[in-house]
Formats: C-alpha cells, sequence, structure tokens
C-alpha cells in the first residue's frame, strides 16, 4: 500500500482505473447472472403458471357445463315421460367434455353413466355440493400456487435491483473518494511548491542561503510531482548559494574597487564619489563638516624604523579614528599619510570638538611595539555655494596651518 502511495502518478491513476473498472465489471457479471436466473425463472413460471390457468379454465368450463348436465339429469329423472331429453344425447355430450380428464375421471364417468341409464343413481344435494366444494378447493390451491411463484419472482427481481442499486452506490462512493483523494494530493504537492518559490523568494530578498533538508537520492519509483519537487529544491538551493556567492565576491570587489587595502579606509575614488553626494544633500539643508588629518612626521617614521613600521602605524591610526567616530561618520585615506573624514549632521562647533578629542587621543595613546606618533587636523564645515574644490581646499588650508604652527594640533577655517 505504501509503495503504491509513492508511485507515480501514471500508475496511480492506472491503479484508481483499474479499482473503478473491476466493481464495474462486478457489477456486470452479477446483473447477468440474475438476469440469468430470471430467465429461468420465468421460464419456468411459464411452464407452471400458463398450464395451470388453462387448465384452471378447462375445469370451470367442464364445472359449468357439470352443473348444466346434472341440471338436465335432475329434469330428467323427475319427468321420466318427457321425450326431448334422451340419455343417450347426454351420454355422448359427457364423453366429449370429459375427453381432456384423466383416464380416472373418465372411468368414473362411464361408471356414473351406466348408473344414470340403469336408474340406479340418483343425485343428491349434499353430494352436488360436496363436489362443488372440492372443485372450489382445488381452484384456490392453484390460484394460491401461481400467486406464490409471482411473488417470489417479483421478490427475487426485487432484491436484484437493491443488489445492484449498492453496488452502484459503492463503486460511486469509491470513486468520490478516489476523485476526491487524487484532487487532494494535487493541492498539497502544488502548495508544498508555491511554500518553496516563496522561501526561495524570502531568501533572495533577504540574501539568505535557503536551509531546508533535500535528499541525497530520489526512488525512481517516487511520483513526478515528488521528483519535479526534489529537481526544484535542489535547483532553488543551489542557485542560492549561487546568489549568495555572488553577492559576496561583488561586495568583495566593491571593498576591493573602494576599500583601501592597507588601513581598511574607504580609498580616493569613494572619497571623490561620496563627497559629491554630501556636498549635494548639504545643499539642500544637511549639515556636513570635514576632517583632514596628517601623520606628523611620517617620512621620517619610514626612514628610521622601515615601511612596515610605518604601515603598522598608519594601521593603528585607522583603528583609532575609527574607535572614537560613529558608525555613520566616514574616514578615507586620500593620500600616503593624509585621511579625511566626513562628518554628517553635525555644527562645526561640535565638529571641532570631536577633531581635539580624536588628535589628543592619538597623542596619549601608547603601543610598545610602534614609536610614538601625532597627528595634526584641519577642520571645515559647509557652506552655502561651496563645490568640491572649495570645500576641500578650505579644510587643507586649516591643516597647512595647524603644521605651521607646530604639528600635533586642530586648525579650523
Amino acid at each position: 500500500m505504501l509503495r503504491w502511495v509513492n508511485s507515480s502518478i501514471s500508475r496511480r491513476i492506472g491503479g484508481l482505473s483499474i479499482i473503478l473498472l473491476s466493481f464495474l465489471i462486478i457489477m456486470i457479471i452479477y446483473s447477468m447472472v440474475g438476469l440469468q436466473q430470471i430467465r429461468s425463472e420465468m421460464i419456468e413460471l411459464a411452464e407452471v403458471d400458463t398450464p395451470l390457468t388453462q387448465v384452471i379454465s378447462e375445469i370451470e368450463l367442464l364445472q359449468l357445463r357439470q352443473h348444466i348436465l346434472i341440471e338436465l339429469f335432475r329434469q330428467t329423472n323427475h319427468r321420466p315421460s318427457n321425450n326431448d331429453i334422451n340419455p343417450a344425447d347426454i351420454h355422448q355430450q359427457l364423453n366429449s367434455y370429459n375427453q381432456h380428464l384423466s383416464e380416472q375421471m373418465y372411468k368414473a364417468s362411464t361408471i356414473i353413466e351406466n348408473g344414470l341409464e340403469q336408474g340406479r343413481i340418483r343425485f343428491k344435494q349434499e353430494q352436488d355440493q360436496h363436489l362443488d366444494d372440492e372443485l372450489g378447493k382445488l381452484l384456490t390451491k392453484l390460484n394460491a400456487l401461481t400467486i406464490s411463484t409471482a411473488i417470489y419472482t417479483e421478490k427475487h427481481e426485487s432484491n436484484f435491483m437493491i443488489m445492484t442499486s449498492i453496488l452502484g452506490l459503492c463503486a460511486f462512493i469509491i470513486g468520490l473518494y478516489l476523485t476526491q483523494y487524487t484532487i487532494q494530493y494535487f493541492r498539497q504537492r502544488i502548495t508544498q511548491t508555491r511554500d518553496t518559490i516563496h522561501l526561495f523568494r524570502d531568501a533572495i530578498e533577504h540574501r539568505e542561503v535557503i536551509d531546508f533538508e533535500v535528499e541525497s537520492n530520489i526512488d525512481d519509483e517516487r511520483d513526478e510531482l515528488s521528483q519535479f519537487e526534489h529537481e526544484l529544491k535542489l535547483l532553488l538551493k543551489q542557485f542560492s548559494h549561487e546568489i549568495i556567492s555572488r553577492d559576496e565576491i561583488e561586495k568583495q570587489l566593491i571593498e576591493l574597487a573602494t576599500m583601501d587595502k592597507l588601513t581598511g579606509a574607504y580609498n580616493r575614488h569613494k572619497w571623490d564619489e561620496q563627497l559629491k553626494m554630501q556636498l549635494n544633500l548639504a545643499s539642500r539643508g544637511a549639515k556636513l563638516s570635514l576632517l583632514l588629518i596628517d601623520a606628523d612626521h611620517f617620512k621620517k617614521v619610514n626612514d628610521q624604523y622601515g615601511h612596515d613600521i610605518g604601515d603598522a602605524v598608519l594601521i593603528k591610526l585607522v583603528k583609532l579614528l575609527k574607535n572614537r567616530l560613529r558608525e555613520t561618520d566616514t574616514i578615507f585615506r586620500i593620500g600616503g599619510e593624509e585621511f579625511a573624514v566626513l562628518i554628517k549632521q553635525t555644527e562645526q562647533e561640535q565638529a571641532l570638538e570631536i577633531a581635539k578629542l580624536l588628535q589628543t587621543k592619538i597623542d596619549t595613546h601608547q603601543d610598545t611595539s610602534l614609536p610614538h606618533f601625532t597627528v595634526s587636523i584641519g577642520i571645515t564645515s559647509y557652506q552655502q555655494g561651496d563645490t568640491t574644490t572649495d570645500f576641500f581646499n578650505r579644510a587643507d588650508n586649516a591643516l597647512y596651518q595647524a603644521k605651521a604652527n607646530g604639528r600635533n594640533r586642530v586648525e579650523m577655517a
């Protein structure tokens, strides 16, 4: 049974068709057997009922004629001088009527006829009535036999119709159930497939890997929808991994294109892009400040300690800046040891406080693996009508002023 449930759709529908056809064949065979039995009973009824009906009719006719003859016999006995009634004629008529009776009745009629001719037989009212009663009983029994046969045949036909109706109803119920089962099965499979597609769509929208179990191997005897669902899950899972991998590769490419490989700050290309975009926002009312940061005497560090130590100093500098800046603030490496920081939604006085905090933090930082280093910072804020050149040059002039005033300080323009 379980193997049939997991079989292919064509095999499953074929099995259902075989079940329904089997019921139809059973109904046809039962109908043929029932009709044959009814036919044999009707033949038997025709062989019994029709002759009995004819016999009853003949007996009734003979009984009527008997009454007529008896009446003639009575008239003969009461009026012996009447020559119009001839006993010989009555004898001939009685012989012709009694030819249809059995041999015993024929002999009895002969004895009665001889007795009448000799005058030794006299009809009594009691005997006449007894004969009528016996004939009536015989007719009643024949009628009862005919009615009983008809009732039996009718009952058999009724039973045949009931059994046929029951088989037809069973076939209808089974067919309805199997049809409902098939429809429900298709709906369930389609719903599962639709849910799988929705899961895939949600995973793609949120850039997540689809997490559902997929069998590595599937039985070839499983139905087509199960195989289709299995292949679809494999395809969607593989496609999901490829999309996530593509996003990761794209992210890495973007980082390579926009991030400084050494320090992890954004590069000059990203700086040009962000500067234009933030100035566009500032021109519509957003607040924006710029910090230009330069490592003091960085060339001496490289010359005295080597480029590896110089690179470590730059990495440490960016790390210290990130620890003190907000997530909305952006750090760019725009030159060898020169960095820019875009501070969004901040007044110029607040930006000045942030710059001084950064300068102090770097100056007081201690790391035994690195030489001591300081920074000079130039700061400016957006002014209405500023271009990228105006905005940058003002901060650059402030940085130049900080270096000219002895370095390790903050100047604002």
